[in-house]
């Protein structure tokens, strides 16, 4: 799957594609898109939306310039013509975050040379052994030692200006290559999931083998993330009532956070915006153990893929809620819950005494 950069860019050109009347929203250049392709195309699809007869001129860029295969691609790339401002945000961010690459590269550069002229300069034994190969306007230092110090100081800020900007734009790169987690591997969803309903699901379950059964917990965070993601009706609040504790530490819960983090700035929730949130959140976290389990930007947009039975996702949400309100309640009120019996209505909630301590002894035994 293309990076997130490549997403964005994709997703705005088949929303102008969608409805050429967006462009007129859109304060973007051609400078902003980091492939030349799409350059392309978004200078085709301006100069087509500010002639006279764009329907024509759209037929006509489509049949010569982009070509009707990729037209369809750019299209279905765009997983909702209406967030057009927010994919324009992002293909400007992601060209931010390229421009402060590239002067932290520079600026790094020229650290570099002027460290090589500092060790020039520490070798003069004269005032003209300083300005030589130098203007004289520019540089004009009483001796060589006080001119090798300042041209040092110069470039230490430099290289430490260069290592900030460099950091700055490595934090969140949106133009990286996700690592996709392994599908046998917990912290992501399969490529597809089938989400059945209610009572198939159930009887599905009683004749599965227990040791093949897959996590009943995990499945239904998934279901919720799922139907979140694809933008059911029915979905549409949960975030305001449904809060990230609910889910297990983890991918999940990190992608219902950018879910709700979405939610709370009023932006757009898709597949796009929910994969790009959810990757700028993850550069604030702590590098993960495996590198190669580090960065998933493609989690949102497998689960668009996954067919949901609204009616099991939205009861698979609401034991998510009752499930995480009990275990608050028990917890504040001095038990103890254990999370391997925590499975929502398949079973009861197992919460067992409080800890036993100086104040709360264990009960004395009967005989």
């Amino acid at each position: 799957m293309p990076n997130l950069t490549e997403r964005a860019e994709q997703a705005l050109l088949g929303a102008l594609l969608i409805d050429p009347g967006l462009m007129a929203a859109l304060s973007l250049r051609t400078t902003d898109f980091g492939s030349d392709l799409h350059a392309a195309v978004f200078y085709e699809l301006q100069c087509a939306a500010e002639s006279g007869d764009r329907e024509a001129d759209a037929a006509d860029q489509e049949a010569t310039i982009i070509g009707p295969g990729y037209a369809a691609e750019l299209r279905r790339s765009c997983p909702d013509h209406r967030n057009a401002s927010a994919y324009a945000r992002m293909v400007m961010e992601a060209a931010l975050r390229r421009q402060l690459r590239e002067h932290a590269e520079r600026l790094q550069t020229d650290a570099a040379n002027l460290h090589y002229d500092v060790r020039r300069l520490e070798h003069a034994d004269s005032r003209a052994g300083i300005t030589a190969g130098f203007p004289a306007a520019t540089i004009n230092f009483d001796d060589a030692h006080n001119g090798s110090l300042a041209l040092r100081s110069v470039a230490g800020h430099q290289l430490k200006l260069a290592v900030a900007l460099r950091s700055h734009a490595k934090a969140f790169d949106p133009g990286r290559e996700s690592n996709t987690p392994d599908p046998g591997l917990s912290s992501g969803p399969a490529a597809e999931i089938v989400v059945p309903s209610a009572a198939a699901a159930t009887r599905y379950a009683a004749i599965q083998p227990s040791s093949e059964r897959a996590d009943p917990v995990a499945e239904r965070e998934e279901h919720v993330l799922a139907i979140i993601v694809q933008q059911d009706d029915a979905a549409r609040d949960i975030p305001g009532w449904l809060p990230p504790a609910a889910f297990a530490e983890g991918p999940r819960r990190q992608l219902y956070q950018a879910i709700t983090s979405l939610y709370a700035l009023g932006e757009p929730i898709d597949q796009l915006t929910v994969d790009w949130e959810h990757a700028k959140m993850s550069a604030a976290l702590p590098p993960a153990a495996d590198a190669s389990r580090a960065l998933d930007t493609t989690y949102a947009a497998r689960l668009a893929r996954v067919a949901i039975d609204a009616d099991a996702a939205m009861e698979s949400c609401n034991i998510l809620f009752r499930t995480h309100v009990n275990v608050a309640d028990a917890l504040g009120n001095g038990h103890r819950v254990r999370p391997e019996l925590v499975t929502g209505a398949a079973r009861p909630l197992a919460i067992l005494p409080p800890p036993a301590s100086a104040a709360n002894p264990e009960p004395e035994p009967r005989i």
